[in-house]
């Protein structure tokens, strides 16, 4: 005899069919929200007009939504930018962390450093170069550990018909 496992409609397992009217309100609510992130997006592109967004996302804090938007600056090197603007979205208040293009030197230079860490941009000598420079270190490790292994068994050996 075969057992046989069914799901009816009413089971506990399956989710319940939405109503016409949960659906709706449920697109409601989305239409909603993407406005707010929509106005919050021109809000943002406003305050930082010459900057290129990188991304945009929403997150609640102490239960007040805010949108965030990243950007990138002309002549900026990190990819993902590192000017953004995080607008509150129930009273519209927008804080703008500092300009890319207006901080300090030593703030510059480690931003600059950001694409050597990546290798975004670099051209394809440098891209071999660091992988070659890799291998080798990979090589280095592995020669040097089976160096020091046969050394530790030829003394363990010696030790073995010598002892002392």
């Amino acid at each position: 005899m075969t057992h046989r496992t069914v799901f009816h409609a009413n089971s506990h397992l399956l989710p319940s069919v939405p109503t016409s009217t949960q659906m709706a309100s449920d697109f409601s609510a989305q239409a909603t929200e993407i406005l707010a992130i929509a106005r919050d997006y021109r809000l943002a592109q406003t305050a930082v007009p010459d900057g290129w967004p990188t991304y945009i996302r929403t997150f609640e804090e102490a239960g007040v939504v805010h949108t965030k938007v990243r950007f990138r600056l002309p002549g900026e090197w990190h990819l993902n930018g590192r000017t953004s603007v995080i607008i509150n979205n129930s009273t519209g208040e927008l804080v703008i962390s500092e300009r890319s293009d207006e901080s300090s030197a030593t703030r510059r230079l480690v931003n600059q450093l950001y694409p050597l860490h990546s290798g975004y941009g670099m051209h394809f000598g440098y891209r071999l170069l660091i992988l070659i420079a890799g291998i080798a270190l990979a090589w280095l490790a592995f020669t040097g550990g089976s160096h020091y292994y046969t050394r530790w068994l030829h003394r363990r050996k010696r030790r073995w018909y010598h002892p002392d």
